[in-house]
């Protein structure tokens, strides 16, 4: 005679189980309340601890999301100079030996707000914006610190028309070199807002032919063989 599987005969066993808790119930209207109430707060303990886990789960994506999404544009073009980043950190490194060089976003960019943390080693460390590809055009806010191998310490707005260049703003700053400053540029059509620290320095309104409306957004070391330039910029923030 063929022996029941053990498992068959675990079902059996809970399936009388569950017949004699019925036929209770039926003679006992307080213990059929009791299974009522504890079905339904088993059942309730299971759509929590369901939720729990799928809150989870949406949390850790949109976390994994946000993580993805750094650095701020992974497409960059390098015109000279040698760049380094972002790295782990979130750091760019950049160095300029033979006068400009350029690490431009691949993205195009009409009004925006644009951020970095900048640090010149020895030199100056530039934003560069709207900037036509080939960086002949565009407009430069450049810092350059107290004990710079080049040019006067203060910050400078400067428009680059096939690559030559006018300063319609600028302010003498004394900060010391290897000193992280923020700067921030907004764009709102032909004008131009530039601070420093969080604190607005340039209002600027283009009003000179070509008026560059658009264009990449990057960095900007300038350098030559006698005074070779290196800075750093990290805290890259850009809205659109």
């Amino acid at each position: 005679m063929k022996k029941p599987h053990p498992n068959q005969k675990q079902k059996e066993n809970q399936s009388s189980l569950v017949d004699r808790w019925l036929a209770r119930a039926k003679n006992h209207p307080v213990i059929a309340i009791l299974i009522f109430v504890g079905v339904v707060i088993i059942g309730l303990s299971q759509l929590t601890d369901a939720i729990q886990k799928l809150g989870k789960l949406v949390f850790r994506d949109e976390t994994a999301q946000d993580q993805r999404s750094q650095p701020l544009v992974p497409d960059w073009k390098a015109i000279r100079g040698e760049w380094e980043g972002p790295d782990k950190k979130g750091v760019i490194r950049g160095k300029a030996k033979n006068f400009d060089a350029l690490y431009l976003f691949a993205e195009t960019l009409t009004d925006f707000v644009f951020s970095a943390k900048v640090q010149a080693i020895d030199r100056e460390a530039s934003l560069a914006l709207r900037m036509t590809p080939d960086g002949k055009n565009g407009y430069l806010v450049i810092f350059v610190p107290v004990g710079s191998n080049w040019g006067n310490p203060g910050l400078y707005l400067a428009k680059r028309v096939n690559n030559k260049h006018t300063f319609p703003r600028s302010e003498g700053m004394y900060i010391p070199l290897e000193k992280w400053v923020k700067l921030t540029v907004k764009t709102q059509g032909p004008r131009i807002l530039v601070s420093l620290d969080d604190r607005l320095v340039f209002d600027f309104l283009d009003t000179d032919q070509p008026i560059f409306m658009e264009g990449r957004l990057g960095f900007r070391i300038y350098g030559d063989p006698s005074a070779t330039a290196a800075a750093n910029f990290s805290e890259i923030h850009l809205a659109y």
